[in-house]
């Protein structure tokens, strides 16, 4: 089996966080039948749409060619997990600063969906 390379890898990436936007829309819409509501299916919506967001950034940035070794083979080093990680980190930032309780709570979910999918990360990918 030959090596999945950056520009394979990235359009793999996409391809799975559209599917995470469409189970998590489903998810959502099966609950608003039913009569319910939940902020933190809400927010793990948004958080799956803008990692499909930034993942087909760096996809188009690699088919126009701004990375020069998208055809070379993945590499674990370049994968850190660190972007998830931040966010959560800022998430909690905002929390803690956040006077009104309903504020707090949605910037704590926010977090917690970052730290989700950060941990998610294999780390030989």
């Amino acid at each position: 089996m030959s090596e999945e390379t950056r520009l394979q890898k990235r359009e793999r990436h996409v391809r799975e966080a559209q599917a995470h936007v469409s189970r998590q829309e489903h998810v959502l819409e099966k609950m608003r039948q039913g009569g319910t509501q939940s902020f933190a299916a809400l927010t793990l919506l948004r958080v799956f749409k803008e990692t499909l967001r930034s993942s087909q950034q760096v996809l188009a940035r690699l088919r126009r060619g701004y990375d020069a070794d998208a055809d070379a083979p993945a590499s674990p080093e370049a994968w850190s997990g660190t972007s998830y990680a931040q966010k959560a980190r800022e998430a909690e930032e905002l929390a803690n600063k956040a006077g009104d309780p309903t504020e707090k709570a949605g910037w704590e979910k926010i977090a917690q969906g970052y730290r989700i999918l950060a941990k998610g990360r294999p780390s030989s990918e």
